[in-house]
């Protein structure tokens, strides 16, 4: 796996960056260390390693277990429809991950990620994402919904600060089941 410290990007749709206030919030309050972001460049990354479209995140083989991985994936749309679904079955396949996606739950990839995420947070509020060149706040069009795998209890009632949460298996990857968390 090549990791970057340094590229150039493009300026497309997809270069937003995340919002800092939401990551800080789930390194601050749900004590990840996030080290490597799965879907940026040098110009996005609130992580100290990523993975850009030249190391291709879908080629990836082998992750650490270890490791906390951040990921808010291109939100392919129209045609590009079956390399959402590819993305989000590669997503649930790294063992520790925080995923931002828009909280779409009638879309064909949503249940991919139901059936493999431990928790997901449902936003209580829309989100803004930060130009990475220009710096300007951009608000999404739609709501948001963080899938979180890797994750123990404590996370789980930290992330009821920000939304709705429903626990989809046991803390450490046991058996399966909902419960809702909200306020």
């Amino acid at each position: 796996m090549s990791l970057n410290r340094t590229n150039d990007s493009g300026n497309r749709r997809e270069d937003w960056q995340s919002p800092k206030w939401l990551f800080d919030f789930l390194v601050e309050e749900c004590n990840t260390n996030f080290q490597i972001d799965c879907a940026a460049d040098a110009d996005n990354t609130l992580c100290p390693f990523w993975l850009d479209e030249k190391d291709d995140f879908l080629a990836q083989t082998k992750f650490d277990p270890m490791t906390w991985h951040w990921a808010n994936p291109p939100y392919l749309t129209g045609r590009q429809k079956h390399k959402k679904l590819e993305w989000m079955y590669k997503l649930m396949s790294v063992p520790k991950i925080v995923c931002l996606l828009p909280a779409a739950i009638g879309a064909e990839w949503f249940q991919t990620i139901w059936d493999g995420a431990d928790c997901i947070c449902f936003l209580r509020k829309r989100l803004k994402f930060t130009h990475p060149e220009l710096g300007e706040l951009a608000a999404a069009q739609f709501d948001s919904c963080l899938a979180i795998r890797g994750t123990g209890e404590a996370y789980f009632h930290a992330l009821t600060q920000i939304g709705n949460v429903v626990l989809l298996r046991e803390p450490g990857g046991g058996r399966r089941f909902g419960q809702y968390c909200g306020q």
